[in-house]
């Protein structure tokens, strides 16, 4: 990918961007970085957390319904779609 091609994609993300305001209040992990992810997945409606992080988020196992998976676990999903 070339500069062009980036530039693009950065300036469409708006158009296709969902923006969330009021995110609901979440503690769900010790760290509160993560929290302000999994409210937004949790506004969002999102399908899927994806995430690395298996000392905090991966072992949550879902958030209000949505599941939280290994970036590999997110490949086979789609896959599978």
């Amino acid at each position: 990918m070339n500069a062009d091609e980036a530039a693009a994609i950065v300036d469409n993300i708006g158009a296709r961007a969902l923006v969330l305001e009021d995110l609901p209040e979440v503690d769900l992990s010790p760290d509160p970085d993560d929290n302000a992810i999994l409210a937004a997945a949790i506004a969002g409606s999102a399908d899927l957390i994806v995430s690395g992080d298996k000392k905090h988020v991966l072992a949550l196992g879902q958030v209000a319904g949505i599941p939280v998976v290994t970036a590999r676990e997110a490949l086979e999903r789609l896959a599978l779609a």
